[in-house]
């Protein structure tokens, strides 16, 4: 008799053991995710911050006035999508429960909810030359898309413009799922605008 309550002790703990680790399992498992998918994009998003020197828009100026190339890896696998129309850089990434982002409305410093970028001009030495909002979607998990438009910047008394203007090489695509991109200075040219002198400095975005 207390051999067969000793066996029967042991499966009830053995059965309780089984609960409790797949609890831990059930509820820790999204947890650690979420913390991870936190990290994930406080990264990203901060890949995207102007002030610091290592973001895309940093990246992308520093070429602008210095020449040269280099690669810029955001350390994750998104699509980036390069826009030439509306001369425009993207970078978009899916999360299952975390976003810092408005959902469907544009957020950021001069950024419309709506339209994001609504083609205004800028003053040299007030405005940057970008213009960068980010959104999330929501459709069974989070897309974030971080959002770079380029703009025009004129000298207060208007005489003369300065654009930084984005295109892909014609051996690239204009969108790729990929971690890095790689920015490279194709040329620096003035094009008369209404008499006026439009400086644009173009930059390709190679994607592979």
């Amino acid at each position: 008799m207390k051999g067969q309550q000793d066996v029967i002790s042991a499966l009830l703990i053995i059965v309780i053991s089984i609960g409790l680790v797949s609890s831990a399992i059930l509820y820790g498992m999204p947890l650690i995710q979420k913390r991870q998918e936190e990290t994930l994009v406080s990264r990203v998003s901060n890949y995207f911050n102007p002030s610091n020197p290592n973001s895309l828009p940093s990246r992308l100026e520093y070429i602008s006035k210095n020449g040269g190339s280099e690669r810029f890896s955001i350390g994750t696998k998104g699509l980036w999508e390069v826009n030439a129309t509306e001369n425009s850089l993207s970078f978009t990434l899916w999360t299952k429960y975390v976003s810092d982002k408005g959902l469907d409305r544009w957020i950021g410093k001069e950024c419309d909810a709506e339209e994001g970028f609504r083609g205004d001009i800028g003053v040299v030495g007030v405005n940057s030359p970008f213009v960068i909002c980010s959104r999330a979607t929501y459709e069974g998990g989070y897309i974030i898309t971080y959002k770079i438009w380029s703009r025009e910047l004129w000298t207060e008394d208007g005489s003369k413009g300065y654009l930084i203007k984005f295109s892909v090489p014609e051996t690239s695509p204009s969108s790729s799922a990929t971690s890095s991109i790689e920015l490279i200075f194709k040329d620096k040219r003035g094009e008369k605008v209404d008499g006026k002198t439009l400086i644009i400095t173009e930059i390709e975005i190679l994607l592979r």
